[in-house]
This record gives C-alpha cells, sequence and structure tokens, in this order.
C-alpha cells in the first residue's frame, strides 16, 4: 500500500530546535508492529505526529470485517479530527512497523504557544493541511 500521505510531512522544515521544543510539549509514545495506539469511541483530545515508523488506519467495513482505510508514515498526523472537535475517535490506529510518535494535546500546543509561537502557528498550519487535503480526497472519491 503506497503511503496516503507522503505530500504531507509537517515535520519537513522543522529545525533540530523546533523538534526539541514540540518533543518537550507532548509524550512520546514508543510502538511495535500490533500495538494499538488509537480505539474507536475513545476520548482524547490529543494529534499523533508520526516522527519514526508507520501506522494504519482501520475502521469496520462491511460484515464486521477491518477496513484499512489509510497509512500514515513518518512526518504525517493522525487524530486530527478528535483534536480540533474534541469528540470521541471514529477509527483504530495500529502500528505496522517498529517507531514512535509525539502526542500532542490542546495544552501541549497551548504551551508550545507561549514558547515558540511560529511553531505553533507553524504546526496549526500544517494541521489544517492535512485535514484538508484528507477531506479533498474523500470527497473526490464519493463524487
Amino acid at each position: 500500500m503506497q503511503p496516503d500521505d507522503e505530500k504531507l510531512d509537517i515535520l519537513e522544515s522543522l529545525s533540530d530546535e523546533d523538534r526539541e521544543d514540540l518533543t518537550k510539549c507532548s509524550q512520546t509514545i514508543r510502538f511495535v508492529p500490533g500495538d494499538v495506539l488509537v480505539n474507536v469511541g475513545e476520548k482524547d483530545e490529543g494529534v499523533f505526529i508520526v516522527m519514526v515508523g508507520a501506522v494504519e488506519v482501520t475502521t469496520k467495513g462491511s460484515f464486521g470485517r477491518d477496513k484499512v482505510i489509510a497509512e500514515i508514515h513518518q512526518g504525517s498526523i493522525f487524530g486530527e479530527l478528535s483534536f480540533f472537535d474534541h469528540q470521541p475517535r471514529i477509527a483504530a490506529v495500529t502500528a505496522i512497523s517498529n517507531g514512535f510518535a509525539l502526542h500532542l494535546t490542546p495544552n501541549g500546543l497551548n504551551r508550545l504557544a507561549s514558547h515558540n509561537p511560529e511553531l505553533a502557528l507553524q504546526l496549526l498550519l500544517g494541521l489544517g493541511k492535512v485535514l484538508s487535503t484528507r477531506f479533498r480526497k474523500t470527497a473526490e472519491g464519493a463524487i
């Protein structure tokens, strides 16, 4: 399966200092293949930024079978809907490689904004770009 977000690397232009600032305001989540990082229905307002590795996003398809709807790779994100709307998770996310992600909550973003407002704005714009790209891809498939 081709990475769905190969052009959505929100980390691409970050300096080492920016990465350090982001890490300080986030929780590091390490994973191995098979680890479930997000379950459907969970209440969690954080967004995950994949720093190393890859995960797959699944929903229940026909006859209750899991259906892979995306692969998320290094530099991209998942969990952005709950980050913005504070609603329960609508998909599950499972690791497909070794790696780690940063879990950034709205409070963590506020801490980041007070210390490095340019980075916080860059991250928000990056999240918006990912969200709009995914929405357009979904909408184009529905037409």
